[in-house]
């Protein structure tokens, strides 16, 4: 399968590779807290499911602005 990324704007990219970076982070760190309250039922996971809490609240805002800086720039 060819992914036609020659066709795709620069701004496209970098949307494309943060939101994927952030998805990654975000599957590691739920991995991570479903192993460790498996492996040790005591284990606080407060910190980090704000963590991801928080990596969903920037990736949703980000995408968020790119899509109205885009409908601004189309004149919409």
């Amino acid at each position: 399968m060819k992914l036609p990324i020659n066709e795709r704007s620069t701004t496209e990219i970098v949307v494309l590779m943060f939101s994927i970076v952030i998805s990654v982070v975000l599957v590691l760190l739920i991995l991570a807290a479903v192993l460790s309250k498996l492996i040790h039922p005591q284990v606080e996971i407060t910190n980090l499911s704000e963590t991801v809490t928080s990596l969903i609240g920037v990736m949703i805002g980000f995408i968020g602005g790119r899509a109205v800086g885009k409908l601004e720039a189309n004149g919409e």
